[in-house]
């Protein structure tokens, strides 16, 4: 398109137009010439416009691919692979987890909008990473390369006790294969256990001291460090515990593990406590002190306004809250065989009966029909896809409740393969969609049938949309028979829970599905725990399958970690770190927690072990690794140490080989470098990271290359034409001047 500079010089144009009128009554040779010097006055006229010519072009640049290496020592046992494609420009960027934030340096070498490919073992922190992802519309896919063969050995379990608890261990092989070696366990200088890993077993000891745990395994890969490690175990006096507050049973029951004294208010002197039990919030600059200082605190009270709980009163009132509750229910070919259908035909599926599909529509109803009034439901029924149009729209049960039973006795069986993803998605969009409490609670076995291709994927695709899911997820598992879902579909589930903010598993035969979700008020009536954060300290292979009175109206703060909960997802146990103390709230039973210590008195037990901090030692070890600064140090001054600063004296030590040491009645141990302790992929982390992406191998990877389509952008080139205008002028001009001498008219 042609647009001018200056529109406004064209007016100009009347004049040799008005000159044209007049050459026409000239004789034949002048009226040619003077045609001529109109032209000249007409591309002068044109030129001083400023004339331009708009070219639009659309372009689609070739994409880039930022490839991410790894470099740490564990990733160096992924078989190395040079990528090439001409679909897309490669672009090398190495990172190195062992020497600076894995998370940093990824967000520094990505750009919005980019196509990223892992190559990693992703044995490292990636917290923060998929929410990035997200947000910059980043596509994250990983490469899983063959791997060499490399497992490392290591003992889990605390590494002090006291006299006369009981404590679990648990000797653990890490491969980067599916490959298993024997394991040799050992307690002092006795072999306790010779087999196959892990191993579990559990001690309690009667004598001050340290105790020492060895396992071993016999490999020819090529750590050979990795296949020895060495715990020391030190066993010490009960810890002294302040209890502040009228002394109950509570403190009776402990007193086998802890040696408690009771106060009425915060004791002057708090340095020589381990741990304080609180039953009545206190302001007391003191206690904000010990905490910070390294202290741990249980609390048991019901005011939550101190800032160094975990909790914070809830504000809502369960008069004004209306939650959503989205059923989301699996009607696939393997939780039911339609009438007529043939659900055998699938390679290694053998045809279910309808009773994994009776039992689904059986909780869904039973879940509708206690439901408060004030809930809104929705009813995603899904198998490859969500079967949902029509019903869900949230329903207010106030009004609507035997319309919602109806849709729910009415859902029947699909034909096709569970994609829980896909339900998942449905699911997701519906509660992102609305500002309130949203709760989905999705019934099925957790299986991925054989009809699936790529399980691993359609496996990742599901856990990823739980991960982002804008609410709580409760599964709840079914399986024919009313018996609990194979383990590896009841483990999927409780995954799929957990990845959620406050989500949980339960299952549909044994577990009470009585939910409330309304809010605020503290409820007399008894409500069934579950553990809602299974990675914690405390949480580790607990099962809190017992029912408290008494729950506070509370909500935990961002940074804290919600342990357990009620099965309508109120905090119960609340921990955080302030300061580099612990503190560990319960919301719920009363100061003395008589019903969780009648009816799960481990939780307890476990929180008290968590939150109290270790000994005040005057002589200890720092050090426990190949490559730290072994020393012994002391709060007194002694022969031979260098004083470091005010109470605190330090002696190096030099350890040689991996092994246990004794210094100075003090027994520790020398293990190898944490870059070796895990290895093989982290396959949730792997899972996680692959936003908006997948996992490729060698066999498909040129398929990420060949469908990143880059995007066409729009550009607009212009010309100026002025200069085209003035030769056109010169030239006619001296068409002009050599017409003229030629006629004899110059």
């Amino acid at each position: 398109m042609i647009t001018f500079q200056t529109p406004e010089i064209l007016v100009l144009l009347l004049i040799p137009l008005a000159l044209t009128l007049k050459t026409l009554s000239f004789e034949r040779y002048r009226k040619f010439i003077g045609l001529l010097n109109v032209l000249v006055a007409v591309s002068l006229v044109f030129a001083a416009a400023g004339p331009q010519l708009s070219l639009e072009t659309d372009t689609a640049p070739v994409p880039q691919v930022t490839i991410v290496q790894d470099s740490s020592e564990s990733a160096s046992l992924m078989q190395k692979q040079e990528f090439s494609t001409e679909e897309a420009d490669l672009i090398y960027r190495t990172v190195d987890p062992e020497n600076q934030d894995f998370t940093s340096q990824v967000k520094s070498i990505t750009d919005p909008g980019s196509h990223v490919l892992f190559a990693s073992d992703f044995q490292t922190s990636t917290q923060g990473l998929p929410s990035y992802f997200r947000e910059n519309n980043i596509s994250s896919n990983a490469f899983r390369a063959d791997m060499e063969e490399e497992q490392a050995v290591r003992i889990e379990g605390p590494s002090e006790t006291v006299i006369g608890a009981e404590n679990s261990f648990e000797a653990v092989i890490s491969s980067s294969t599916s490959s298993n070696a024997t394991i040799t366990v050992g307690l002092d200088n006795q072999t306790i256990y010779q087999g196959e890993a892990p191993y579990k077993f559990t001690r309690s000891f009667d004598e001050n001291g340290f105790r020492k745990i060895w396992v071993e395994i016999d490999t020819g890969d090529r750590f050979e460090e990795n296949n020895e490690y060495y715990k020391t175990v030190r066993v010490r006096e009960k810890p002294e515990i302040a209890s502040i507050g009228s002394e109950g049973n509570i403190e009776q029951q402990l007193e086998e593990f802890y040696s408690i004294q009771n106060f009425d208010s915060v004791p002057e002197e708090m340095d020589s406590y381990d741990a304080v039990l609180m039953k009545e919030a206190s302001s007391s600059q003191k206690l904000r002190n010990y905490i910070i200082e390294g202290g741990g605190l249980i609390y048991t009270g019901d005011d939550y306004s101190p800032s160094y709980l975990p909790v914070r009163q809830s504000e809502r009132q369960s008069n004004t809250d209306a939650p959503l509750v989205v059923l989301l229910m699996d009607i696939s070919q393997n939780m039911g065989c339609p009438s007529g259908a043939n659900c055998a035909d699938a390679e290694g599926y053998q045809n279910v009966s309808q009773e994994n599909m009776a039992m689904s529509i059986r909780l869904a109803y039973e879940i509708v029909e206690n439901l408060p009034q004030n809930s809104r439901v929705s009813l995603i029924p899904y198998a490859d896809k969500a079967y949902s149009q029509g019903i869900e729209s949230p329903r207010l049960l106030g009004t609507h409740r035997n319309q919602v039973l109806e849709d729910v006795s009415s859902i029947g069986p699909a034909s096709r393969p569970a994609y829980h993803g896909r339900g998942l998605t449905a699911a997701n969009s519906l509660v992102s969609s609305m500002d309130v409490e949203s709760n989905v609670v999705m019934i099925s076995n957790g299986r991925i049938p054989p009809a699936v291709p790529f399980p691993s994927e359609s496996r990742n695709t599901a856990l990823r949309e739980a991960s982002s899911l804008n609410g709580r997820l409760i599964t709840v598992g079914v399986d024919s028979g009313f018996r609990s879902p194979r383990e590896e579909g009841e483990e999927f589930l409780r995954e799929l829970a957990e990845r959620s903010s406050g989500g949980f598993y339960l299952d549909g035969k044994e577990d009470d599905l009585n939910f409330n979700f309304s809010a605020g008020g503290g409820s007399s009536q008894l409500e069934l725990l579950k553990v809602t954060d299974s990675t914690h300290f405390i949480a580790q292979n607990y099962e809190a399958d017992i029912s408290v009175p008494g729950m506070d109206a509370t909500t935990a703060k961002p940074t804290a970690s919600q342990v357990v909960s009620t099965v309508s997802g109120k905090p119960f146990l609340t921990t955080w770190r302030y300061g580099i103390g612990k503190v560990s709230a319960f919301s719920g039973d009363n100061p003395d927690l008589d019903a969780l210590m009648q009816r799960g008195p481990g939780l307890v037990g476990r929180t008290f072990s968590w939150t109290t901090r270790p000994e005040n030692r005057s002589l200890w070890i720092e050090g426990e690794r190949e490559g730290d600064d072994f020393r012994i140090i002391s709060r007194n001054e002694r022969e031979n140490y260098t004083r470091k600063a005010s109470n605190r004296f330090v002696k190096e030590l030099a350890p040689g080989e991996n092994g246990f040491y004794s210094e100075e009645d003090l027994i520790f141990s020398k293990n190898y470098r944490t870059e070796i302790e895990r290895v093989g992929y982290d396959e949730e982390k792997m899972s996680d990271l692959t936003v908006d992406g997948r996992v490729y191998t060698e066999e498909d990877i040129n398929e990420m290359f060949e469908d990143i389509e880059p995007e066409e952008t729009d550009s607009t080139r212009t010309l100026d034409l002025r200069p085209h205008f003035l030769v056109f002028s010169l030239l006619t001009y001296l068409s002009f001047v050599g017409l003229r001498k030629r006629k004899g008219l110059a």
